[in-house]
């Protein structure tokens, strides 16, 4: 039995939206589904990029693709590196109960470090109707970038991921090329633009410093063969000279995420 209460998302104090560098809410309603249909694509990791675009290098489980509390698992989306995500919540909708699943994840970086606490909410609505709602909120440099992006990145595409769920449960097929919010905007691929671009900042900065050989912290590899889809009118082969110029004049390159 639905209730005339909607539910919300359980927040941990460290993720308080308010109180972070970056939050996002979304949320579709939608009529002549349950929300077991939508559980079932949203708790396989195994199903989301069939409908859904903005995710890639998924890695389920040891145990299987159903995310379970306590599981680990892996993806990239939004621009930044591969993801380790460690599932906080995860509660099957029943007996008039919303369905709950809620991921964290953190990237080591010094002060371009990110934390992410990224939760679903589904639940039975009066009249046949099927509620899905998510909320992602983010700490730190890279997140903050983020939120000042125009058009916002992030709510474009967790509409995209949410619209993805209700064509999936009705067994719409994602076509190959087709448009999505993320593609109207005009902000191209999906690649690791955000972290590449703070990268370049990085370069900038340290420029001054490549003048004495010494150990830097800057990736080159992460630059081959990326979209830079944040800003479309970066020139790729003037980033890449500058890039190379930079790497050729140290000793040591570390690779960042290895």
């Amino acid at each position: 039995m639905s209730s005339s209460t909607q539910s919300a998302i359980i927040w941990p104090s460290a993720f308080l939206p308010g109180t972070t560098d970056n939050f996002v809410s979304n949320e579709v309603i939608a009529p002549s589904l349950t929300p077991t249909q939508i559980w079932s694509l949203l708790s396989d990791i195994s199903k989301w990029n069939s409908y859904y675009n903005n995710v890639s290098s998924l890695s389920p489980p040891s145990s299987g693709p159903h995310l379970k509390k306590g599981d680990t698992f892996k993806f990239s989306t939004f621009g930044f590196p591969v993801l380790t995500c460690t599932v906080e919540e995860s509660v099957f909708p029943e007996g008039g109960k919303a369905g709950r699943i809620a991921w964290s994840a953190k990237l080591e970086n010094g002060e371009e470090s990110v934390s992410v606490y990224h939760a679903w909410l589904v639940e039975d609505l009066e009249g046949g109707r099927v509620r899905i709602l998510t909320q992602e909120s983010q700490s730190g440099k890279p997140a903050k970038e983020l939120a000042g992006v125009k058009p916002n990145k992030m709510l474009l595409g967790h509409q995209d991921w949410c619209e993805g769920l209700v064509r999936a449960a009705r067994g719409e097929e994602l076509g190959v090329g087709e448009k999505t919010n993320l593609k109207a905007a005009e902000l191209g691929s999906y690649g690791e633009d955000l972290w590449n671009r703070y990268e370049l900042k990085r370069l900038s900065s340290e420029k001054v410093e490549a003048q004495q050989p010494k150990q830097s912290s800057l990736n080159s590899t992460r630059y081959k063969d990326q979209k830079w889809s944040l800003n479309p009118k970066i020139d790729q082969e003037e980033i890449w000279s500058d890039v190379h110029a930079f790497t050729s004049s140290v000793s040591t390159v570390d690779i960042i995420g290895r």
